[in-house]
């Protein structure tokens, strides 16, 4: 029990650092940002623009190589050298995947100083694959950085029109046009229905942007940041 609360004040700690990030760059908008600030506030949370507002420079370039853990071999999203004040981030990546990658490497750099480098290399969520606490630790904050709590929250509201989404009959009908054993069918976790709600585009006849889109991350990345907020019940 006491581990668990650790944990999850550990976790909680984390999104503050994130959220006071936030707030540093709100309130150097106007040196951060070459012409005017951006006028939506998700474009306040450029991790690119953070890692500038902590001195580091951010490089993109073709490749940065391979690398092997228990036997997973995958292509380096991005590395950080804390000494030299350098995020290197790979091309061979979609955008919202290096946007990720990028918020990755900005959570190390306030998280993990005393590295001298870091890198990002397995894909995030990929089952079966034991992580290092401070890859966690980094994930948790770009997830927390890019996909704030409240806004998310507040978007998810929005989109579904509730706080507390339940997969009842009607609300199964209203988001497949089906009942909710047929969809538990199609969805067989709580990832996959996350996935679900993370990507779609209408609810009950409404129709706005996936929440993966508003927020410029990937499907499995917004998938994960709503199981983490708990915003529904499958």
């Amino acid at each position: 029990m006491k581990s668990s609360l650790y944990a999850r004040d550990h976790l909680l700690q984390i999104e503050a650092r994130a959220r006071s990030l936030q707030i540093e760059v709100y309130k150097r908008r106007d040196e951060l940002w070459s012409g005017s600030p951006p006028q939506a506030l998700i474009d306040f949370f450029e991790p690119g623009v953070a890692l500038r507002h902590l001195g580091f420079r951010v490089d993109s370039v073709t490749a940065i190589g391979e690398i092997e853990i228990n036997g997973v071999r995958s292509e380096v999203a991005g590395m950080i050298d804390n000494e030299q004040q350098r995020v290197t981030i790979s091309e061979r990546y979609l955008h919202p995947e290096k946007r990720f990658t990028t918020a990755h490497e900005l959570g190390h750099a306030l998280l993990h100083p005393d590295r001298k480098t870091m890198h990002r290399d397995l894909p995030l969520g990929r089952a079966g694959v034991v992580r290092d606490l401070r890859e966690v630790e980094a994930n948790r904050f770009a997830s927390a950085y890019l996909m704030p709590s409240n806004l998310v929250a507040k978007q998810f509201s929005e989109c579904f029109q509730t706080d507390n989404f339940s997969l009842s009959d009607s609300v199964a009908y209203a988001l497949c046009g089906t009942d909710a054993t047929t969809v538990r069918l199609r969805y067989r976790s709580s990832r996959q229905l996350a996935q679900c709600l993370a990507g779609t585009g209408s609810f009950n006849l409404r129709h706005f942007r996936p929440l993966n889109e508003q927020f410029k991350v990937s499907l499995t990345a917004m998938a994960i940041r709503l199981e983490e907020l708990e915003l529904f019940s499958y």
